[in-house]
């Protein structure tokens, strides 16, 4: 298994569609393969606005997850494991 690390993205409605995120997309993938790295992973929840951003990227659903006991009792929807390849 290669590197790996993790950061979380949250952006004001306000400051979307600027191209702040393609820039950090367009850092994460050069240090992705400089690291040597094959793809960008992330989960979202499905209902997330920023699906479609990823979609716009590039990135695919690799998995949907939907857990109807966390659905029911905790309110929790179906999740996406989205991947970019690098």
């Amino acid at each position: 298994m290669g590197p790996t690390s993790s950061l979380i993205w949250r952006f004001p409605k306000n400051a979307r569609r600027m191209g702040v995120g393609r820039r950090l997309v367009d850092v994460a993938e050069a240090k992705a393969r400089d690291a040597g790295c094959k793809r960008i992973c992330l989960d979202v929840a499905a209902e997330n606005d920023a699906v479609q951003f990823y979609e716009r990227i590039g990135m695919q659903v690799a998995v949907e997850t939907r857990v109807p006991e966390l659905e029911n009792n905790y309110s929790v929807g179906t999740h996406y494991h989205m991947v970019l390849p690098v």
